[in-house]
């Protein structure tokens, strides 16, 4: 739709897809579909944390990490680039930066997860391999960022610009130096490839879904609203692993997600809401 309303020039930033009627409308419900999405799952991964290892440190870090880069997208959907530039930079920065830390310390938490039990260990492989590129694309991120502001202040005010392209109307833009230019190329890709990166994140949370999606264990609830804690975990959770990719859904991954929840039946106790 973007393109073919030609309210794009060039290679554009994500942002830059939802500056423009109509296509704004559909850019801010998809922000918010997706913070509502990501804001359920870190509540239910959260949870599920505090069942198994309970006395975790960085849970409750994650937690609210994970629920600020949340109202980033929501800041970055409702607050378009052109017209309010400030606050949809600091839902920029919640999203990209905080969202990309979140994961970081997922990893450490996978790490203890994968100490309790053998099925998080090739989940914990994939989150380290994916944290190192999250590592690399927010220091790109800052970087081009700090450049571009650089550039910005030195050379004051760009001149806008009106072309006509080919198959569009008049179209404006603001006219970049070339090292200007060269950045926001640099920052751009940086950006759509650290979408990619964070989605691919986000699919390892299956493996955390399927841990009491397969799991017979009733879990009970306090009073508090806490979940129980699961004071002691079989062993048996070893001895199974899923296949070499870690993706399967194979009959012994789900024993063993059964065998690490089911275990803790007999220390929760049923309590009434």
């Amino acid at each position: 739709m973007v393109k073919e309303l030609c309210s794009i020039y060039r290679v554009p930033k994500i942002s830059h897809l939802g500056a423009e009627q109509p296509e704004l409308q559909f850019f801010a419900f998809l922000c918010i579909l997706q913070a509502w999405s990501f804001g359920n799952m870190v509540h239910y991964v959260y949870n599920v944390w505090k069942l198994v290892i309970p006395k975790h440190k960085l849970i409750q870090v994650a937690y609210w990490m994970g629920m600020m880069s949340v109202s980033g997208l929501v800041l970055i959907g409702c607050f378009q680039v052109n017209q309010a530039a400030d606050i949809h930079f600091s839902g920029a920065f919640l999203c990209f930066i905080l969202g990309g830390f979140y994961f970081c310390i997922t990893t450490l938490i996978t790490c203890s997860l994968q100490r309790k039990c053998a099925f998080f260990k090739r989940i914990y492989r994939w989150r380290l391999l994916l944290t190192g590129l999250i590592l690399v694309c927010i220091a790109v991120l800052i970087v081009s960022m700090t450049v571009k502001q650089h550039i910005y202040n030195q050379q004051g005010e760009m001149e806008t610009v009106t072309e006509l392209i080919q198959g569009c109307n008049n179209i404006t833009y603001e006219k970049m130096t070339e090292g200007y230019y060269t950045w926001e190329m640099y920052s751009s890709m940086t950006e759509w490839i650290s979408c990619v990166i964070y989605l691919l994140y986000v699919y390892t949370y299956r493996h955390e879904v399927k841990l009491i999606g397969r799991s017979k264990t009733s879990i009970e609830i306090k009073q508090s609203m806490q979940f129980t804690q699961i004071q002691s975990f079989p062993d048996s959770c070893t001895q199974k692993v899923p296949d070499r990719h870690g993706w399967s859904d194979d009959d012994a991954s789900k024993e063993t997600t059964d065998a690490l929840l089911t275990g803790g039946e007999q220390s929760a106790q049923n309590i009434s809401i």
